[in-house]
């Protein structure tokens, strides 16, 4: 009768061990996530806050900063700009010297962008925004960054 029970224990043990190995595997497959660089490596470890950018523009005009937050907007044609959100603040940015281009499929995923705060117009992003079929909001003034790198935070999807 023991022997039963033992084997009848070691059973109960041995498939309670199998399904929470399968749970915990399905749990980190879920979460995890994968870092790409696109353009330069990221050589800056403090970001900057679009919140400070847009009151002291003056201070940054022309500055290398980092900025980190979540992407909302990619150029649809090749990849070629984003638009990053932080907050209730947003920015275009652009890819120095059009060398590089991120995935189309970015928005939602987070992302730090190290660059060239600028309050210059991007006529290019305008364009193309109204090509698409969206609607073109001018903000005065009109804030653009040109990263030399970007480093974006991918989710994936198991």
């Amino acid at each position: 009768m023991k022997s039963k029970w033992m084997t009848a224990s070691v059973f109960i043990l041995t498939v309670l061990l199998v399904f929470s190995c399968g749970k915990k595997e399905e749990t980190q497959q879920k979460t995890e996530t994968s870092v790409k660089t696109y353009g330069a490596e990221m050589t800056m470890n403090a970001a900057t806050s679009l919140a400070e950018l847009y009151q002291h523009p003056e201070q940054y005009e022309g500055k290398e900063v980092r900025l980190d937050g979540q992407i909302i907007d990619v150029c649809q044609k090749k990849g070629c700009w984003l638009k990053l959100k932080q907050g209730e603040y947003d920015i275009t940015v652009r890819f120095k010297d059009y060398a590089f281009f991120v995935p189309k499929d970015g928005a939602g995923n987070l992302v730090s962008v190290q660059g060239i705060f600028s309050t210059k117009t991007d006529k290019h992003v305008e364009e193309e925004t109204a090509a698409q079929g969206a609607e073109v909001k001018e903000e005065k003034p009109s804030y653009s960054f040109t990263a030399s790198s970007v480093v974006i935070k991918e989710k994936s999807e198991s």
